[in-house]
């Protein structure tokens, strides 16, 4: 199916020539962009901040609402300190800049291309091929590295086992860069998402990268680390250069805990619900506990939706040239009738 172009954001239905279709795909995976409290609370901070801030964080006007959203982000996932971008590509990237003065760059398979240097990483080996080479170079005497990888895969739905570098011993200075988008606002006590589990990889330098546009609906991103790293990504240029976050937004996000613990609640209910209706059939997908999207491997499973008026995520990623993905993604959006349907539909393919 061709992509469908719409004029309004789609919720739990998109509309499809003229019908409106379930739609089981995006990665508002909290629906917040649809939730009528956290619109309010939206308002409240248009009326408050106005529709955008233009200028730079460095300038001498500084907005405390800025401080005060990335103390709560560090206090959240238990980092030293939180910097705020307007998007997490642009954190990724501002972050990567920065680190690449004074580290080797080492980039996983299928890392986020935030975090990519120019093309990308080329070529992917194997994660196990991958991770021995790593563990090589970490051992031996050289230069700075910095490792960077995503939390996990949002496309094949996996987690990024990074547990074997906690049995290494570093023979030089190593950064992991982790980059958890899809994880914050979701997984973890709170919605504290996967950051928090590498603080404990005591041998390495810990910094973070997060989209704040999935789960938690606002357009922002930001990086997480020790003040070392925040102070050095504060100074450069690109910092100094770009314009910040909506303070609206982060208005939204700061006074918004109680909508996302409560819209979290629902989803944990929607994704119980799909899996126990689905019951021995969801081993045709790979999935995590917890989290809200489901990788299938058929390639017509796209089309036998489709042709029951069900949308799912089915598209080439990063690039047209890359392999074609077909996800389906629960939202707190989703009624209990839409994942019957989708479950019943299901049941005819398997």
């Amino acid at each position: 199916m061709d992509p469908v172009s719409i004029q309004t954001l789609p919720g739990r239905t998109i509309p499809v020539h003229g019908k409106d279709w379930l739609y089981f795909s995006g990665t508002s995976y909290l629906g917040m962009s649809h939730h009528s409290g956290f619109r309010d609370l939206l308002l409240e901070g248009l009326l408050k901040y106005g529709t955008h801030f233009g200028g730079s964080r460095r300038s001498n006007v500084h907005i405390r609402l800025f401080e005060t959203v990335e103390q709560y982000l560090a206090q959240l996932t238990g980092f030293e300190q939180a910097l705020l971008f307007s998007s997490g590509t642009l954190a990724g990237q501002v972050l990567l800049k920065v680190l690449k003065n004074e580290a080797e760059l080492v980039l996983a398979p299928g890392v986020h291309p935030a975090l990519w240097d120019m093309e990308g990483p080329g070529t992917s080996p194997s994660w196990d091929s991958w991770a021995s080479e790593v563990a090589a170079r970490i051992q031996t005497e050289g230069p700075t590295l910095a490792i960077l990888s995503n939390s996990l895969d949002p496309l094949r739905v996996q987690r990024m086992d990074l547990q074997f570098l906690q049995h290494l011993t570093p023979q030089r200075r190593v950064l992991l860069v982790v980059d958890d988008s899809h994880g914050f606002g979701v997984l973890g006590t709170n919605g504290i998402g996967c950051l928090p589990e590498f603080l404990s990889f005591k041998s390495f330098e810990i910094l973070g990268v997060s989209s704040l546009g999935k789960a938690c609906g606002i357009p922002a991103g930001a990086v997480f680390g020790p003040p070392y790293w925040i102070e050095k990504i504060w100074q450069s240029p690109f910092m100094g250069g770009a314009s910040p976050a909506s303070p609206a937004f982060l208005y939204a996000f700061l006074h918004g805990a109680p909508f996302y613990s409560t819209q979290r609640a629902i989803l944990q209910r929607n994704l119980a619900h799909f899996q126990n209706a689905l019951q021995q059939r969801i081993e045709h997908f790979q999935y995590i506990s917890g989290f809200p999207a489901f990788f299938s491997t058929e390639p017509d499973l796209a089309a036998h939706l489709e042709a029951h008026e069900i949308f799912l995520s089915s598209f080439r990623y990063p690039t047209p040239m890359d392999p074609l993905y077909n996800r389906i993604v629960i939202s707190s959006l989703h009624q209990p009738p839409d994942i019957d349907h989708l479950v019943h539909t299901l049941d005819t393919f398997f």
